[in-house]
């Protein structure tokens, strides 16, 4: 489904993102996990092309979309749900849908696509009428994925879903995206919450300093001693 090759990226000429490979098969539930400023963001960023590529290549289903823009990414079939819940506060749960709809023409496949959503996130449809910016905290972020899920996209990208949440609402937004991911849609996670993200995901990458520095199957990746020495805080040290 997607494929990063030796890729370098950044911020003017300041680089993140050192050389780094990793691949979503399709179907899958994949995660990129690491601490605060590792490059994990910047990863998805690329990815959507909001930020460009130095070197290397990003490939779609075999096809490069390195120098596509943004909005021509979403029509390849790439939702990003980028991470602080971004939704349009003024406009309803309903209208903030009908935008995340833009890229369908058919007005009965967007109905069909809205009830989809609503059975997911029952609280959207009992809200739907209700500016955004008035939901909480993790209502926002289920409009933010449901919005996502309106354009059809053959992968989903999350950036940090879990953020700002409590620990229940976190489980309820994971159990969510494993809903999403039963499916049928590939799904690529980035995330600091590494257990949950391994509880869920079939495959993760571990990225420190913009580098990959573990990676293989989730359950294994918990058993990891070097994984839970490093980031789960299980070494002799602590």
């Amino acid at each position: 489904m997607l494929r990063i090759s030796d890729l370098v990226a950044g911020y003017g000429k300041m680089k993140v993102l050192h050389g780094v490979d990793f691949a979503v098969r399709d179907g899958s539930f994949t995660s990129i996990l690491g601490g605060n400023g590792c490059g994990k963001s910047t990863i998805l960023k690329v990815v959507s092309g909001l930020v460009p590529v130095m070197s290397g290549d990003v490939k779609l289903a075999g096809k490069s979309i390195v120098r596509v823009k943004p909005h021509h990414i979403v029509r390849e079939g790439i939702a990003h749900v980028t991470q602080g819940k971004d939704v349009f506060p003024s406009l309803s749960i309903a209208e903030n849908l009908m935008l995340g709809a833009y890229v369908i023409d058919d007005k009965d496949i967007i109905q069909s696509d809205m009830k989809r959503v609503y059975a997911i996130f029952p609280r959207l449809r009992e809200k739907r009428n209700q500016a955004s910016g008035l939901l909480s905290g993790g209502e926002q972020q289920m409009l933010a994925i449901a919005r996502g899920l309106m354009c059809r996209p053959k992968l989903l990208i999350l950036d940090e879903p879990s953020a700002a949440l409590s620990p229940k609402l976190t489980e309820d937004i994971f159990a969510k995206i494993a809903e999403i991911h039963r499916g049928g849609l590939t799904i690529l996670l980035v995330e600091q919450n590494v257990r949950m993200a391994l509880k869920y995901s079939d495959y993760a990458y571990i990225l420190k300093d913009g580098r990959i520095v573990f990676e293989g199957e989730a359950k294994e990746l918990l058993e990891h001693e070097d994984l839970k020495s490093f980031y789960l805080g299980r070494s002799k040290s602590h």
